[in-house]
This record gives structure tokens, C-alpha cells and sequence, in this order.
């Protein structure tokens, strides 16, 4: 297994790990239509493509073999020395396996944060305990409309010093 940044060849299999990860995490919470609509606007070939030519980007994936088995979308903001997490992904048989961990040390590495943030769905309870396990602290919950689905992000962050 190695951890590297995205390449233009990964598109397809990114977002069909996405749209695996999404079916099964928010089909209850949203519509088979916005989830549609989310996938098709925010993981498109251009819309992917953009985020490879995004300089404040730093997307990795996780790969065994020829699969992509986990992705961790981040920016980072060198100015301020924060590392947003956008999204951590990894395929169902792949999670509890420390692999998520390993893509976030990975970030910090590369990077040298002092700070992470990220968001979760408020029911996405296997992510919460993930994040809090490893000592972030929920900053607020919002809500979001999403085509005509109501999102609850949690905010949370951790001081990289304490990693």
C-alpha cells in the first residue's frame, strides 16, 4: 500500500469510491437527487481537474495494488499554517484499519500545519468518534441547505502540537 497525490488518471476511480462511500454514509439523510447533484457538481472531470490545479491543495490517496482504497482532500493556508480537511475517505473494508490516521500524518508531514479543521455529517457517528479519538474538539454545528436536503456539519479542530 503507498500513499501519493492524486493524478488526472485517478479521476474515475476517485469518484467511484466517493459515490461508494456517499451511497452508503447518506442515502438516509438526503435525497438519491441532491446526492446526485452534489456527486455530479463537486467530483465532475473538471471540477477534479480544478482541484489537481489548485495550489492550496493537497489530495492523497490510498492505494493497494491498482485500487484506490482511501482519498484525503485538504487545503492548506501557509500564511496562517491551517490544514482544512475537506474530506477523508476510505472504502468500507479498508476502514478501522488506522489508514485514515496514516493520511492525516501524512498531510501534517508534508505540510507542517499548527492547526487541522474538518467537518462531518453531526450523524455520521463513526467519523465523529475517529476524530475525537484522536483529541479534536467540535467547535459548532451549522446547518446547511443542500438542494432540498438539510446538511448539519460538526466543525472540529486540533492543534498539531498535541498529535
Amino acid at each position: 500500500m503507498i500513499i501519493r497525490q492524486f493524478l488526472e488518471k485517478d479521476i474515475k476511480k476517485i469518484r467511484s469510491l466517493i459515490i461508494s462511500v456517499w451511497d452508503e454514509l447518506y442515502l438516509d439523510y438526503f435525497s438519491r437527487q441532491d446526492l446526485d447533484e452534489k456527486i455530479y457538481k463537486s467530483y465532475s472531470n473538471k471540477a477534479l481537474i480544478e482541484e489537481l490545479n489548485n495550489k492550496n491543495a493537497y489530495d492523497i490517496l490510498f492505494e493497494d495494488g491498482d485500487e484506490i482504497i482511501g482519498i484525503c482532500k485538504s487545503s492548506f493556508e501557509p500564511d496562517k499554517k491551517i490544514l482544512s480537511v475537506g474530506e477523508l475517505y476510505l472504502s468500507k473494508k479498508n476502514r478501522g484499519k488506522g489508514l485514515g490516521l496514516k493520511l492525516i500524518q501524512n498531510c501534517i508531514e508534508k505540510l507542517s500545519p499548527d492547526k487541522i479543521e474538518l467537518e462531518t455529517h453531526y450523524k455520521n457517528l463513526k467519523a465523529q468518534n475517529f476524530y475525537l479519538r484522536l483529541g479534536f474538539k467540535i467547535l459548532e454545528e451549522r446547518t446547511k441547505t443542500w438542494g432540498k436536503s438539510s446538511l448539519h456539519p460538526l466543525t472540529l479542530h486540533k492543534s498539531v502540537k498535541s498529535f
